[in-house]
């Protein structure tokens, strides 16, 4: 969707960095983010950006002042403008270089325990970070609780609610970003200064994303059927930076596409009480496609005793009650994977791309019922230009046009209860409990 976005501000809080050696020009490592291995890998990713160094590694223990473990060497990428597909990403005025971006994956971590870490280089131009932590699994033995939302964008450009996630973050086990990231279509100094902001997050919390319009899509990409609404809107990044920035743990793509081999197309984790999965709504998920099979073989697997709550989350929706809730693609999309969510029973699927709040009974097809998920649109977090909306169906619930951020709660195997607190005012605008069968 093309975006206005408000003026709005939050400078990540500071501390001291550790640098070796004594040279004057020292770049610090910077933009860290967390992200959950694959089960069968098992443990935490860090990735990060440095700018005179592609050397790097982790430190880590389980006291802030005796970082004792170290990790192995980080592997980097990187991108050029070269990389880019199109205008304004490939013009030398819009293109800035992002760096090394290293990654390092903490394995046999300790289920329960809280790490402390700090990452970099013994390069004297680069030194460490400043000492994060993290708390590995759950933070209760009972309970689940995650946040989500799409739909943000740069502070350096628009109104986010990284405040709002900061003060909440003290139990969230996990976040997951529903697409449309840092909205820089294109100026790629928007990419650091939303790594930038969001940082005091990333860096506490494991972040998982899926791909939104703005990352990915341009007129040559793979999947663009003809009742499809696939436009220019990554302004020429065709998902190079997206997926050059992010670690998420899913099997590499086949599909011969701008990003095949990327693994941060589809993903899934397990969380506690919660079985999480991210999909690509710009990629082919149609019958018999990749995602679709990948899908349904995933749904299968989850141990409905051990996470007994399925939550999907992906960034173009199916249901809503604005104007572009007549787009062809989201009947489509939505007669796609809907059986499947019935058959499989999910609980929960989140969306952006609509830069509203809107949330749903329990539905299949237009209708309440109790055999569907709810279907929520959580793409409030800060990008704005919102379409009019139309009628209120009975389906819809409850529906705004607030800035804000949804934090979910699993209690046990039967009740989860949602807060969805609005940024205008600080309050809780939206309580509503999900209630499932044994």
């Amino acid at each position: 969707m093309l975006v206005v976005l408000l003026s709005f501000c939050l400078c990540a809080s500071s501390s001291v960095v550790h640098v070796v050696g004594t040279t004057t020009n020292v770049t610090p490592p910077e933009q860290g983010h967390l992200a959950l291995l694959s089960a069968e890998d098992g443990g935490m990713s860090v990735t990060w950006v440095q700018h005179n160094s592609n050397n790097g590694y982790v430190r880590y223990g389980t006291s802030p002042t005796a970082l004792s473990e170290k990790s192995v060497l980080a592997t980097y990428k990187t991108y050029t403008i070269k990389d880019m597909c199109g205008s304004p990403a490939n013009k030398t005025d819009h293109f800035v270089n992002p760096g090394y971006i290293l990654y390092v994956p903490l394995k046999n971590l300790i289920n329960g325990q809280r790490y402390y870490y700090s990452f970099g280089s013994d390069d004297n131009n680069t030194g460490f970070s400043p000492v994060y932590n993290f708390h590995f699994g759950p933070k209760s033995n009972e309970t689940t609780t995650f946040i989500g939302y799409g739909d943000m964008g740069a502070a350096s450009i628009g109104k986010n609610s990284t405040r709002v996630i900061l003060s909440m973050i003290d139990d969230v086990d996990i976040i997951m970003h529903v697409g449309d990231i840092s909205y820089a279509m294109g100026n790629e100094h928007i990419w650091g200064d939303w790594f930038k902001m969001i940082e005091p997050v990333t860096t506490k919390i494991p972040y998982h994303v899926c791909l939104g319009n703005h990352e990915y899509d341009w007129p040559t990409q793979s999947f663009k059927p003809l009742l499809f609404t696939y436009m220019k809107d990554s302004g020429g990044e065709c998902g190079v930076p997206y997926d050059r920035r992010f670690n998420m743990p899913g099997p590499k793509l086949k599909l011969k596409d701008f990003l095949t081999g990327s693994r941060n197309i589809y993903h899934s984790v397990n969380v506690g009480l919660v079985h999480f999965i991210m999909l690509s709504s710009e990629h082919n998920m149609t019958k018999g496609s990749e995602q679709y099979i990948w899908l349904e073989n995933d749904l299968k697997s989850v141990d409905r005793k051990v996470h007994p709550w399925i939550v999907f989350g992906q960034h173009r929706p199916y249901y809503g009650t604005t104007v572009v809730r007549i787009i062809p693609e989201y009947a489509i999309m939505r007669k796609v994977f809907e059986p499947l969510f019935v058959k499989y029973k999910v609980d929960l699927v989140l969306f952006g791309h609509i830069h509203q709040y809107q949330r749903t009974c329990r539905m299949v097809d237009h209708k309440c019922n109790d055999a569907g998920p709810v279907y929520n649109v959580v793409g409030s977090a800060g990008a704005t230009t919102q379409v009019p909306f139309l009628w209120k169906p009975k389906w819809m619930e409850f529906r705004s046009d607030d800035f804000g951020i949804s934090k979910f709660k699993a209690w046990n195997h039967t009740h989860m209860e949602v807060n969805w607190f609005n940024d205008r005012n600080d309050t809780v605008s939206d309580k509503y409990w999900i209630l499932r069968e044994l």
